[in-house]
């Protein structure tokens, strides 16, 4: 990757050069082409006597248009000479991230942890420095129910001068990206027919329940946009006066102070559905 981007800025460098060239070189060009009309002009003027003040605003304009040529030709050269220095690569991916996240803590998580993720860890951070609950004792909360590093764990990192490991994020927080870029310097090929075929002999071996639960996790690597989550259902309105035409057009659900249901009681009724 390093030698392809090397070769992008040698390539913009060389196409940056040739075109200050051609400004250059268009910039003489039309500055004598201007004088030589202009000066026709002049002097066919000069013989009908009518033709100083046309003259005098010529030239204020060619000036005017020679001075922002000429500026120019620098700009273009110092863009050739800055071309090594420039990386954009890092803007493309990290454009969308807020600042807060962009430091060496959070180094080796951006674009592998989703932002929620990186949010609670910025939620701890900003307890502990405001005299939260977290300030004099870790009850290791942040770790045991989302998977994330707690207090001590980030204190320590923080000290060390070292940012958090993406071994200490819980696989749930990880982006699912199927469509890996390909990389060079990858000489062993990877062949998947064992643990296909592993997979299969099971699969034959079980029974009906044992086999839709195998099936579900090859269905979500085929079409990661298929998940067993369930929309939750429209609450429809049986009680009261009965609507009018408009407000049953419109799809409107009914607001109640009773708990929703958690995700993992949509997995649950999906999974009993499914059977």
């Amino acid at each position: 990757m390093k030698k392809m981007k090397e070769k992008e800025r040698k390539n913009m460098g060389l196409e940056l050069k040739d075109c200050a060239l051609v400004i250059e070189q268009d910039c003489d060009e039309w500055i004598k082409e201007r004088h030589a009309r202009n000066k026709r002009k002049d002097e066919r003027s000069s013989e009908e006597n009518h033709g100083s003040n046309k003259r005098q605003r010529r030239e204020s304009s060619e000036r005017d248009a020679g001075h922002v040529l000429n500026h120019m030709i620098p700009i273009v050269k110092n863009v050739h000479e800055n071309i090594p220095y420039i990386d954009t690569a890092e803007h493309f991916t990290t454009h969308w991230i807020p600042h807060k996240y962009r430091g060496s803590l959070y180094h080796d998580l951006i674009g592998f942890v989703s932002i929620y993720a990186l949010e609670k860890i910025e939620e701890q951070i900003q307890a502990n420095d405001s005299g939260g609950p977290f300030t004099d004792i870790c009850d290791h909360k942040l770790l045991t129910t989302c998977g994330l590093p707690c207090f001590h764990m980030i204190t320590g990192y923080e000290r060390e001068g070292a940012p958090i490991p993406l071994v200490e994020i819980h696989p749930f927080w990880h982006k699912f990206e199927c469509n890996t870029p390909y990389v060079e310097g990858y000489i062993d090929a990877v062949d998947i027919g064992p643990e296909i075929e592993l997979l299969l002999s099971r699969f034959k071996v079980s029974n009906i329940a044992q086999q839709k639960e195998t099936k579900k996790c090859p269905q979500e690597l085929s079409d990661p946009s298929t998940n067993l989550l369930l929309e939750p259902p429209v609450k429809i309105h049986t009680r009261g006066r009965k609507r009018s035409g408009k407000a049953r057009e419109q799809v409107i659900t009914e607001e109640s102070t009773k708990r929703d249901k958690s995700g993992f009681e949509y997995v649950i009724q999906s999974t009993k559905q499914s059977n």
